[in-house]
C-alpha cells in the first residue's frame, strides 16, 4: 500500500474514509446536489451522475460542501488547475477563508 511506502502511520477507517461511489448510500444525494449546483451551466441529471461516479475530486469537493470531510485529497497526477476545477465549481471561495492552494514536491 502507498501509505506504507510513504511511511505514514495512517489507517482507512481510523484517520480517513474511502468513499466507493458505486456503493455509497449517499451516491443520490451528492449527484442530485450536484446537479442543483450545476444546472444553470448544462449539466444534467446524467452528466451529474456520471461525474460523481467517475471523478474522486469531484466526489471529495462535494463531500467537503456537505460538511462530511474536513479536506479532500487530489491525486499526484494531471495538471493542477483540472484538479481545482471541480473543487472551485462547488465550494466557492469565501474571502474569510484561507485560500485554495497546493503542496508540491519540487
Amino acid at each position: 500500500m502507498r501509505i506504507r511506502k510513504a511511511g505514514l502511520n495512517l489507517q482507512p477507517e481510523r484517520d480517513f474514509e474511502v468513499v466507493n461511489p458505486e456503493s455509497d448510500p449517499r451516491y443520490r444525494e451528492i449527484w442530485s446536489e450536484y446537479y442543483r449546483i450545476m444546472a444553470r451551466r448544462g449539466v444534467t441529471p446524467t452528466i451529474a451522475q456520471a461525474e460523481i461516479r467517475r471523478n474522486p475530486t469531484l466526489i471529495g469537493a462535494m463531500l467537503l460542501r456537505r460538511g462530511e470531510a474536513d479536506a479532500p485529497i487530489t491525486g499526484p497526477s494531471g495538471q493542477y488547475t483540472e484538479q481545482l476545477k471541480p473543487i472551485a465549481d462547488v465550494i466557492r471561495p469565501v474571502v474569510e477563508r484561507a485560500p485554495v492552494s497546493r503542496r508540491s514536491r519540487c
